[in-house]
């Protein structure tokens, strides 16, 4: 007969010294909690608020921290281990408000958003009272810990979950964004734009935003971001259900002034054609801003893919032929220049002859490993 490998005769409290090398490297997880909570690490928990099952039919873990606050509403933590290498980290929520509501603010929802900034990728599960993160051997302890943290310092009081239910207002945007990332990933693996790959789109979300970006650096100087999606600072922020923006910004991070300032130059030059070439294609079901040192469209919802996809057919043939305007001459190469001249009692000049520096092609297009895992379901 096949065993039920979910049978309680299976289950101990302990992990034995002959166990898998993924389960041992759990057990120190666990030895590292109980140490910190016998060392009064997060308030409210203890040792006895630990848990360890060990499954010794097929070496699963599951880890449990839980305990009950002052509004007598319980907090449960787990890591869980399966069959390969994922490890699985949860929280959940239970318990009500002793007021006559229909419903109450989600604490798993404002959790959730706390651990996006510390880039911990939390969605809401068990009807909003929950959270699932994924995880691996090497983070799952940070995880816990950092989830630990956040909760023990921010027990909330009762009228903070009868206040007005806080939505994440970009939910739907990044719902559009998950059905928009393939299909810009099957464009790019058909070699529609020069370098690009379908592991250089990337979704981002944050409690400011939901992006698809596009990324082009040197690795030293700048970074190109175009971006689709929605911030809190877009122009029909409120209007999520209906508009969509997309933009460039260039990030400025040379190690020095004399450099900062040369390609601030460039960029500028860079973004006021780019402005002009983008007036005429972008005329229809679009709103196009000026800027100085970029350009931000505002479109709707439905023509998001194909007007981002246009931008990106006029804006990457122009950073690849964009020309410097003029040469950069570094510092360290005029104090040469002045050292040899006093030597040699001579003027000297720099020759600047040489091919058209396509400035904006000595970079590379970050790349992020794809997520196959996503739902076809719309949850709102």
């Amino acid at each position: 007969m096949t065993p039920n490998p979910d049978s309680p005769k299976f289950i101990r409290h302990e992990i034995p010294d002959n166990a898998s090398v993924r389960a041992l490297r759990l057990r120190e997880d666990y030895n590292l909690l109980r140490a910190n909570m016998e060392a009064c690490v997060w308030h409210h928990i203890t040792s006895d608020c630990l848990r360890l099952y060990y499954n010794t039919n097929d070496g699963r873990v599951r880890i449990t921290v839980g305990f009950t606050d002052k509004n007598k509403h319980s907090h449960t933590f787990s890591k869980l281990s399966y069959r390969g290498k994922r490890l699985q980290c949860e929280y959940e929520f239970e318990g009500g408000v002793d007021a006559p509501v229909v419903s109450f603010r989600s604490y798993a929802e404002w959790l959730m958003l706390q651990l996006w900034q510390y880039e911990i990728d939390a969605e809401l599960c068990k009807c909003d009272r929950g959270l699932v993160i994924s995880a691996d051997l090497d983070t799952a302890y940070d995880v816990m810990s950092k989830m630990l943290d956040i909760v023990t310092n921010n027990i909330k009081p009762i009228d903070w979950f009868l206040s007005k239910e806080p939505v994440w207002q970009f939910y739907r945007t990044y719902y559009d964004l998950c059905k928009m990332l393939p299909l810009l990933q099957a464009e790019a693996s058909r070699g529609r734009w020069k370098d690009v790959t379908p592991e250089n789109f990337r979704l981002v979300r944050n409690v400011d935003c939901a992006l698809i970006c596009l990324d082009y650096t040197d690795n030293r100087n700048y970074t190109m971001q175009f971006r689709l999606g929605m911030t809190k600072t877009g122009f029909a922020v409120e209007r999520t259900d209906k508009f969509m923006d997309m933009f460039y910004h260039f990030e400025n991070h040379a190690p020095n002034d004399e450099l900062r300032a040369y390609f601030d130059k460039e960029n500028r030059e860079f973004s006021n054609i780019a402005n002009i070439m983008l007036e005429i294609s972008f005329s229809w079901k679009a709103l196009l801003f000026h800027s100085d040192d970029g350009f931000y469209i505002n479109t709707y919802r439905k023509n998001a893919f194909q007007k981002y996809c246009l931008m990106l057919d006029w804006i990457i043939p122009f950073k690849n032929r964009y020309e410097a305007t003029e040469l950069y001459i570094a510092p360290e190469l005029l104090e040469t220049k002045k050292r040899l001249e006093a030597s040699l009692s001579t003027d000297l000049e720099i020759s600047k002859e040489q091919e058209p520096d396509l400035i904006f092609t000595h970079g590379h297009f970050i790349e992020t490993p794809i997520d196959e895992d996503s739902s076809d379901e719309c949850p709102f």
